[in-house]
């Protein structure tokens, strides 16, 4: 019997270098403060509906982007006014059948099954990205059935934690908030009226028994 760490096991979950949580937190102090500080007032918050949820995002997104020293790529103009008002409406879009996506994003979906996507970042620091799971459902992934949904994240990342949004199989919103000390929040709201259906909490680096091989 072996026992292994959440925070390990996320971690190779994520197989994403730059923001494994147990290090990610440890050695960005090029983020700067005012976006570092409207991280923590969204990773505080209690977000009990999609309103919530896209008002964080919102906040976000006017912070970073009006960091000093940042790098926007070429993806930032393309996204920049749906990060902007309807940041909930664009990852729904992009975890839609490939088919179904909007033009303009279908080279980003693309481009994110080979690498992280960024779209701001401040020295080697990605501050926003997308990144890419696969398909929903494993045998959606194995065969990279075009019909099935995208399991899409868009991520912010600050010294002092990261928010994420993504869509599950159910095509439900989740949110996700990780605080450098561990603790995590993750909500899920109802597809149709935005309304919380789920909460969940605990600490990244809980230790979990794992069965024997």
């Amino acid at each position: 019997m072996r026992i292994q760490s959440i925070s390990e096991y996320n971690s190779y979950r994520s197989n994403l270098q730059p923001t494994k949580k147990t290090e990610a937190y440890v050695n960005q102090q090029s983020f700067g403060s005012n976006f570092g500080m409207i991280m923590e007032r969204v990773l505080c918050r209690d977000l009990r509906c999609r309103a919530d949820v896209e008002r964080s995002i919102s906040d976000l997104y006017y912070s970073v982007v009006n960091e000093k020293g940042i790098t926007k790529t070429s993806e930032q103009p393309i996204l920049s006014e749906w990060l902007g008002i309807k940041g909930t409406s664009l990852i729904e879009e992009l975890c839609k059948p490939i088919a179904k996506v909007r033009s303009e994003f279908r080279d980003i979906i693309f481009k994110s099954q080979e690498e992280l996507v960024p779209i701001i970042k401040k020295g080697n620091d990605n501050l926003l990205y997308i990144s890419n799971f696969g398909k929903h459902g494993f045998w959606n992934t194995v065969f990279e059935r075009e019909s099935a949904t995208n399991d899409m994240r868009i991520v912010f990342l600050s010294r002092n934690g990261s928010f994420e949004i993504g869509v599950n199989k159910k095509g439900n919103l989740v949110s996700e908030q990780y605080f450098n000390s561990g603790y995590w929040k993750k909500n899920t709201y109802n597809m149709l009226m935005g309304d919380r259906i789920s909460n969940k909490t605990g600490n990244a680096f809980d230790v979990v028994i794992m069965p024997p091989f």
